[in-house]
């Protein structure tokens, strides 16, 4: 036999035996997680389906929180401390994110926010409502409006993503819907026991690097643990596909008179794409006929994280404009 020969057959021996390792690390540190950080909200059931909300405060407006693209809700957690003290705030996981249980494909925006209303039904918050959306949660957010505009006393896009970004953006970035799915591919398809091996025994930091950059102080080993889930990890590649779709939509639609905050995070990292991006903001703002922008030049997208001050006070101007109408 030749050596490429040995070579094929030793790895074809070894690879399963590595899978199987892999799965069973995977499952177990799955369920040490578990029990040691069970859900800081309540879990409302849902249509059968147990949804994450995590409330603080009271008080009207509430503000709902929809975060980002497959991100759990506790990243915004350094806010809704400091905001709970003017009005009722709500985080909530999406389905299959967070603490959430998964939920039915396909994972469209619409289908995401109908979701969000359901919840806020079934955990009787009550009306009006302040929506926070940001990135992706913006999109969900505008689709919650254009179903249920009777029960929003406002809105805040947090450099909120557009229903026409991807063509609009396609010539600075090159990506599109084929660069979608392979991202969703190559997500789908690394083995999660793998890279909690290789993240527990400190052979890749990125991991927990990644977590540190989007959590408030002293939530990163939770985030890290939420997100090697299998179950976020199929949860963010349905969102990715819906994201793919909801960025297909072309026109945002409009919120007439609705009360109406964007904030805008600045161009470090992304300079050659920003103008275009800033324009997109701009007809962002231009949805609604009583609108305020302003512009976070030394956030990066996740104004939140970078500058928490800042959203706090847009969030608390964007309070008491809800309610003096």
């Amino acid at each position: 036999m030749s050596v490429i020969g040995r070579v094929v057959r030793a790895a074809g021996a070894v690879l399963p035996v590595l899978g199987l390792a892999g799965a069973a690390y995977q499952v177990a540190g799955e369920a040490r997680d578990r029990r040691r950080l069970p859900p800081p909200g309540e879990l409302v059931d849902v249509g059968g389906r147990r949804l994450h909300l995590w409330r603080e405060g009271t008080g009207t407006p509430a503000v709902i929180v929809v975060a980002a693209l497959s991100t759990a809700c506790l990243e915004w957690r350094t806010v809704q401390q400091q905001l709970a003290r003017d009005t009722s705030v709500y985080l909530y996981d999406r389905a299959g994110l967070g603490w959430s249980n998964p939920g039915p494909w396909p994972r469209t925006a619409e289908r995401m926010a109908d979701e969000l209303h359901q919840l806020l039904l079934a955990a009787a918050v009550p009306p009006p409502y302040l929506l926070v959306g940001h990135s992706f949660g913006g999109i969900i957010a505008r689709q919650f409006a254009a179903s249920h505009p009777d029960v929003l006393a406002g809105m805040v896009l947090v450099d909120s993503s557009h229903e026409n970004q991807n063509r609009r953006l396609s010539p600075y970035l090159k990506r599109d819907r084929l660069t979608l799915w392979y991202r969703a591919a190559r997500h789908q398809f690394t083995p999660l026991g793998i890279v909690r091996a290789a993240t527990d025994l400190g052979i890749t930091t990125q991991p927990r690097h990644d977590a540190e950059q989007v959590s408030p102080p002293g939530l990163a080993d939770v985030a890290l643990a939420l997100y090697r889930t299998s179950r976020y990890r199929r949860a963010a590649v349905q969102e990715l596909l819906g994201f793919a779709s909801g960025i297909a939509a072309g026109v945002p639609p409009p919120l007439g008179g609705l009360p109406l905050t964007v904030l805008t995070a600045g161009p470090a990292g992304r300079e050659h794409w920003y103008p275009a991006w800033l324009q997109m903001q701009h007809e962002l703002a231009a949805l609604s006929s009583r609108s305020t922008h302003l512009i976070a030049g030394h956030a990066g997208h996740h104004i939140h994280h970078d500058d928490p001050d800042f959203v706090i006070r847009a969030l608390r101007d964007a309070i008491q404009r809800a309610t003096a109408e």
